[in-house]
């Protein structure tokens, strides 16, 4: 097996004509695979811009005989096992695409470790990247939750016109989830948009209850458990924004809620990185005022600033990143360029790809012992659904358990909120 990374098509088109083998082509940042032999051309991309750029400029050219497939669209739950393994490695530059369509040669469909030794280079199931191994296992968790779905009464609003053809004859609603879709690395679905105000339409079956488990400050519990920051550990042990807006304030004030509010907004834009000015217009503060609460902020948490320094540098001199469990992100040369750009993507990534990862594995585990009561994913809530018998209280209280302590060896636990009723509870 052969390969090598080009540049431009020229020289693929060249490759190809003299080796016949497998290449890695990189245009313009972005990442495309192709597979040739004499007579065939095995391709697959990210993104239907990409897919019409090689096949005008190199397919569409060549003599032989061209076979194009998106491993999503083929290969059903095994996709995830190729699409995942590109997901977790960072080629996540692009939006997937579900709708390249084509024909395969047939030893193609005949077994995965094959396509797996064509393409990974004899990569085989045993596998040591801990993301990777976690996505593909949530895949059946994930698809019998769809199946499951959902009751929802009927509702007038714009979001329901949306909804209405993943709701079945019994109004079951059945949402798609999508673990190798979102650039963020979150599990993405149209259930996370569900207004919020419209919440108490999603309602138990005849004889349950709805259990709505959702996580209290996870980003900020993810920060601490990475930055090993004492001080912020501290502040979640009570209200962490109110905890801020004093920090940031002073003690001789009352603290309302607009200050626990402003205080949130500038905590989360810090430590995603964005810059002064974007978070001055949010606050609609002044830009030395608004600098002077971040450099308090940056003093109460010196090794979350030391911490994210030693991030940004790593990751912009290797031009990738890897959380704890193995999953990266790559970064384009425009990115890395653009230093604003750059901290707000790394940040965003390392925050949201890690809380994904310890989410994943609880599902897992809810998934061993509640296999048909997890009925939805909104955002940072999981929801279950449980007969209201007797042993309501057991299953909750044993559901909690696996929320709140993901992992035995590890020192990370996320408190969660516990609903439960006959419906969701309605947020304004």
């Amino acid at each position: 097996m052969k390969i090598k990374k080009i540049s431009n098509i020229s020289e693929l088109k060249q490759s190809i004509e003299i080796d016949k083998k497998i290449y890695v082509i990189d245009i313009c940042d972005s990442h495309c695979f192709i597979s040739c032999s004499k007579e065939s051309a095995l391709f697959f991309t990210y993104d239907k811009s990409m897919f019409d750029y090689v096949k005008l400029n190199l397919i569409d050219s060549s003599n032989f005989k061209t076979f194009v497939f998106d491993p999503y669209y083929y290969f059903g739950a095994n996709s995830y096992y190729l699409k995942s393994w590109f997901y977790v490695n960072g080629y996540n530059s692009l939006d997937f695409s579900d709708n390249l369509y084509g024909n395969l040669e047939e030893f193609v469909l005949k077994d995965r470790a094959k396509i797996c030794s064509i393409f990974f280079n004899n990569y085989n199931d045993e596998v040591k990247n801990y993301s990777f191994s976690l996505i593909n296992l949530c895949v059946p968790v994930y698809r019998n939750m769809t199946k499951v779905g959902l009751f929802v009464k009927k509702f007038e609003h714009d979001y329901y016109d949306k909804i209405k053809k993943y709701i079945d004859v019994d109004d079951i609603f059945h949402p798609p989830y999508g673990l190798v879709t979102s650039k963020s690395s979150r599990v993405a679905s149209i259930l996370h948009s569900f207004p919020k105000s419209m919440k108490h339409n999603i309602v138990a079956r005849q004889g349950n209850k709805i259990v709505e488990m959702d996580y209290n400050a996870a980003e900020a519990r993810v920060i601490a458990y990475l930055s090993d920051d004492k001080n912020l550990k501290k502040s979640l042990k009570e209200d962490i924004h109110v905890y801020n807006a004093k920090l940031i304030f002073g003690d001789d004030i009352e603290i309302e809620e607009k200050h626990r509010e402003l205080a949130k907004t500038i905590f989360f834009g810090w430590i995603n990185g964005l810059n002064m000015n974007t978070i001055s217009k949010s606050v609609d503060l002044d830009f030395n005022d608004t600098r002077i609460l971040i450099n308090k902020l940056k003093k109460n948490y010196s090794k979350i600033v030391s911490w994210a320094n030693k991030l940004k540098k790593d990751a912009i001199s290797q031009r990738m990143i890897t959380n704890k469990f193995g999953r990266v992100r790559n970064f384009s040369s425009e990115i890395i360029q653009n230093s604003s750009k750059a901290s707000r993507q790394i940040f965003s990534f390392i925050i949201q790809s890690t809380f994904t990862d310890i989410k994943l594995a609880v599902m897992l585990s809810l998934h061993k012992h509640f296999p048909d009561n997890i009925v939805g994913e909104i955002t940072d809530s999981i929801i279950l659904e449980f007969k209201d018998d007797s042993n309501l209280d057991k299953n909750v209280n044993k559901a909690k358990k696996i929320l709140e302590k993901p992992f035995d060896n590890q020192k990370l636990v996320i408190p969660v909120k516990i609903t439960i009723g006959d419906h969701l509870k309605e947020q304004k």
